[in-house]
């Protein structure tokens, strides 16, 4: 079902402003039922039963009352009955009888195929609340997720009352497991220490425990570092290291961390059993995990930050030395032509000269860096002796050993390595480490060792147990019990075959194919071979039809314009986005209005109070506590769903594409230098933060997420593109940035292509298997070097890799930078991946450079990309706020806000443009002379005016934003 659906599951009455879209989608009738109500009813009783079969479809439930019917509705059903719409007052008159109301309701559940929720209902509706309360956020999500639930298995939705005692009893039960999971591993009287050290004083301020550790890094620094390390030490003291809860999923411990973090201590003082300990300890696993993840990524960065300043040093350096070197050229010449100095003088002054030259120029820059890195620096002694002290594990015993050997120079205070000690490290270092000036060594040492550390927690090769992202890789991936145990059914779920010989044979042929056709293109000039590089002529661009301009221009003149609290009311009042942010139908207008003002102080550069003043009657604190709200993925996702139900049904959707393909980029958000998680955008040259969105065709963005800019985009747009649900994306396209060729093979092992945009494409090589025949007028461009054999042999391992990932053990960006990155390039898996990746890549560039269609339509793609972001950036104005972004929830509800008032905006403009066209008569959108249509983008931000005072109509759109299901507003859980 469309998530725009849900907000009408369970109600019993028909809404007052339902659309001429609405009216047409849940009330046409089949030419079945059409002939059934004809048979079996009189022209005065057809409308009314008409009607509930309708409903039926609408909500679920069977229609209590004819209170309110809009006059459209009446005239839509009459019209397919071939009767006379009847006034409301006649249908009224009709159901005083209940008898004839029972009777109608009992023929419209017989003919829709529904049935009641009986005794073994609802054992497996309370098995499914069961499941899905392990990650559900409140009970009424629950509720509304067993609505759906109902729905899509033909049965009818009971009162709300009914089914919220089923929640309850499941999302009860779930805490009552997880507490006393708790109860069971962590004693009583360690939960007491914690409860009563938390609201404690800190020394070094006013705050209390809970408010310290709750603050995120502030800015990349030593001292922040040293702050963040603290915290380690502290939470280390307390136990929480030595209680893994394992049996509880993260997600779950997140949210009771979640609770915890966004309520006033005051407040907490009063939770009681379970809650108070499931808050406490799930805050205090979380903060331990998530601020490991912190140090890792900020020494991370100090280390480039490092590597960065010592090649600018050996820059200058260099410069230094050239002048040096010119200056002594001069100074010979001017030795050698003074014909008054006597021979043994002139070389006497000669060889002076030469024995002050500086000294010989390293031999690369790699080398210059290293000799630069062993200088003296006190912040790197200072952060490797603080990562030394985390408990770090791994496979890669030559850096163990190496940190191992520094813990005990660090214990012994030792200023320089020994004489004749050649600690583990790298060959490139060795000369360094074993140099004669044994404090340069030491220094030397302690640099390679903080690169290797970096590099190899990337890779996985090390792990530290108390980290979310850097966790052992063995749980990143189904475990080996469970895999063999369920090879069969994920290789079904994936489409793969049980040995790698199958597979490979198909992708052969499809190498083989493209071949032979890029072949052919340069034969006959389409594509050229030019000194070793493969060319091919630019795109023209598409040629418009005559007066497509115009017709736009008139298009856009109808659809007129628009504030953005009246958009962002009108899609909620068909989307009801609003009850998936909160979990829950808003208790008021006020509530409501509060929550969009904190969904635009996340989704745009305005500070709380900013926001308040532009809304009259609302507080800076109303608007916090909002947003605080609001940082929850699972909803974001959902409510973007429901908005991009909406985009998806509009018939002109249609004209646009089919949803199953996307383009996926990234656009920074300018930020201050000051924030930890800040990197400098290499385009606009100032830092910023990344959001990395997915477009449809059909210009939906159906999944975004927070990333850091400067990495590898790769994993990020897999993980979108297998992720969201509406529909599934075939093919996505990528610029370079978001193509590895590990990548390629995961995309497809996961069913999906990706398509790479690539930058210096006359230089790149086709790569084919070694027995392959190659055409001759392609063998300089060819290598043929792909090993099907190192493929076969890991064919196992690569299906696992794709297996964890679809099953969600695993991100796929997580996955790559374990398995399949850069620094996993000396592992069996990584040269398996690569070896597939380049084979999947020859195939596509063969399809890319000889079919033009293809091409264009990827270009296409892509451009969507960025006409969506320009409208984001209209929306996203001006440099975020310093304080903002800091922590991975508020970064998270930061892009998802983003991307839902950015889909908000489309969503309303598709809407109007296809009232437009309805009002036109246009009824075929599909139609030849209607193909001007697939040149409208409603991703324009000159229809919505986002800036100035927002004044909120909600009165206007009462009766659809907010719950009147069972005659009440739905209750908080």
């Amino acid at each position: 079902m469309n998530r725009w659906h849900r907000r009408f599951l369970g109600t019993t009455s028909l809404p007052a402003d339902l659309t001429d879209f609405e009216v047409e989608h849940y009330f046409t009738l089949t030419p079945a039922a059409v002939d059934a109500v004809r048979s079996r009813y009189k022209d005065n009783h057809r409308i009314a039963v008409a009607i509930q079969l309708g409903f039926l479809k609408l909500s679920g439930r069977p229609l209590a009352a004819l209170k309110v019917v809009p006059a459209k509705l009446l005239r839509h059903v009459g019209k397919q009955l071939g009767v006379e719409a009847p006034s409301i007052a006649s249908l009224r008159t009709l159901y005083r009888r209940r008898a004839t109301l029972y009777a109608h309701q009992a023929w419209a559940v017989e003919q829709s195929g529904l049935s009641s929720c009986g005794r073994t209902e609802r054992a497996a509706l309370g098995e499914f609340f069961s499941v899905e309360a392990g990650t559900a956020e409140s009970v009424d999500a629950l509720v509304q997720s067993g609505r759906e639930w109902l729905y899509e298995h033909r049965l009818l939705v009971p009162a709300t009352s009914t089914l919220r005692d089923l929640a309850v009893a499941a999302y009860t039960a779930t805490d009552r497991g997880n507490y006393e999971l708790i109860c069971a591993e962590v004693p009583a009287a360690t939960r007491e220490r914690w409860l009563e050290v938390l609201f404690q004083r800190c020394e070094e301020d006013d705050r209390t425990v809970l408010q310290w550790l709750r603050q995120p890094p502030r800015r990349q620094s030593p001292s922040t570092i040293r702050r963040e390390f603290r915290k380690i030490d502290f939470l280390k003291e307390l136990g929480v290291e030595a209680f893994s809860l394992r049996g509880i999923p993260l997600e779950k411990l997140r949210g009771y961390a979640q609770r915890l973090r966004s309520q006033r201590p005051a407040r907490f003082a009063a939770v009681t059993e379970p809650r108070r300990t499931l808050e406490l300890v799930g805050f205090l696993h979380v903060a331990l995990l998530d601020t490991t993840d912190g140090i890792v990524q900020l020494t991370g960065r100090g280390t480039l930050s490092l590597v960065r300043k010592a090649r600018t040093k050996t820059g200058k350096m260099e410069v230094e030395r050239l002048q040096s070197y010119k200056a002594l050229v001069n100074d010979l010449e001017a030795v050698l032509v003074d014909t008054s100095l006597p021979a043994a003088t002139a070389r006497e002054q000669a060889l002076d000269l030469i024995r002050q030259a500086p000294p010989e120029p390293f031999a690369t820059k790699a080398a210059a860096t290293r000799h630069a890195l062993s200088e003296r620096n006190d912040q790197l002694r200072t952060t490797l002796k603080r990562l030394t002290s985390l408990d770090i594990r791994g496979s890669d015993e030559r850096v163990l050993g190496a940190l191992q050997r520094l813990r005990d120079l660090y214990t012994q205070n030792k200023p320089s390595l020994p004489e004749g000690d050649l600690p583990p490290c790298r060959s490139v270092w060795r000369e360094l480490v074993g140099g004669t000036d044994r404090q340069r060594a030491l220094r030397a040492f302690e640099a390679a060792t903080l690169l290797d550390v970096r590099r190899s927690l990337k890779s996985g090769s090390l792990w530290i147990a108390h980290s979310a992202a850097y966790r052992d890789p063995a749980l990143h991936l189904l475990d080996e019990q469970r895999w063999q145990r369920e090879r069969r059914h994920h290789l079904a779920k994936l489409a793969l075959p049980p040995d790698a010989r199958t597979y490979l044979d198909a992708i052969r042929g499809l190498v083989q194919a493209g071949m032979e056709a890029l072949s052919a293109a340069v034969a006959d000039g389409r594509v050229r071979i030019e000194d070793g590089q493969i060319r091919i002529g630019a795109l023209e661009a598409e040629p418009l039809a005559a007066g497509v301009d115009r017709l736009k221009s008139e298009l856009f003149k109808d659809v007129g314009t628009a504030q953005l609290p009246d958009v962002m009311l009108e899609v909620d009042g068909q989307t009801r986005f609003s009850w998936e942010l909160l979990g829950r139908a808003p208790r008021s207008g006020e509530e409501l209005v509060a929550l969009y003002a904190g969904l635009i102080a996340h989704g745009t550069s305005l500070e709380a109070a900013a926001v308040a003043r532009m809304i009259p009657g609302l507080g800076a604190e109303r608007v916090l506590r909002a947003m605080a709200t609001l940082e929850s993925r699972a909803s974001l996702e959902k409510a973007n769903k429901a908005v991009v139900g909406l985009l998806r049904a509009q018939p002109v959707a249609s004209v646009w594409g089919d949803g199953r393909v996307a383009a996926s980029d990234m656009m920074s958000i300018e930020a201050s230098k000051h924030l930890w998680t800040a990197r400098v955008d290499p385009r606009r040259r100032t830092f910023a933060l990344g959001v990395y969105n997915h477009v449809i065709d059909q210009w939906g963005l159906v999944y975004d997420q927070p990333i850091l800019l400067g990495e590898r985009q790769a994993g990020a747009a897999i993980e979108g593109a297998i992720r969201q649900t509406a529909p599934r994306i075939e093919r996505v396209a990528v610029d370079t940035h978001g193509y590895t060729n590990s990548a390629l093979a995961v995309g497809k092992l996961l069913s999906l292509d990706v398509l790479p945009r690539l930058r210096n494409l006359n230089e790149r090589k086709l790569f084919v298997p070694r027995d392959m025949d190659v055409p001759e007028n392609l063998a300089e461009v060819t290598d043929a070097c792909v090993s099907e054999r190192t493929i076969a042999t890991e064919w196992d391992e690569l299906a696992r890799l794709a297996a964890s990932i679809e099953a969600g053990v695993v991100t796929a960006d997580v996955a790559l930078a374990r398995f399949a990155s850069a620094a996993n390039s000396g592992t069996p898996l990584h040269r398996a991946a690569d070896q597939l990746g380049r084979l999947l890549r020859t195939a596509f560039l063969c399809d890319y450079l000889t079919n033009e269609t293809f091409r264009r339509e990827m270009h296409r793609l892509l451009d969507h990309g960025e006409s969506v972001h320009t409208l984001q950036r209209a929306i996203f104005f001006g440099q975020l706020p310093v304080h903002r972004g800091r922590r991975q929830e508020e970064a998270v509800a930061m892009s998802g806000s983003l991307t839902l008032l950015t889909n908000v905006v489309i969503a309303w403009t598709a809407c109007r443009i296809q009232g437009v066209l309805s009002r036109r008569g246009t009824s075929d959108v599909l139609a030849p002379e209607q193909d001007w249509l697939r040149h409208v983008s409603p991703a324009r931000s000159e229809q919505v005016n986002c800036r100035g005072t927002y004044h909120f109509p909600v009165s206007l759109y009462a009766d659809r934003v907010l719950d009147r299901r069972d005659g009440a507003i739905a209750s908080a859980s």
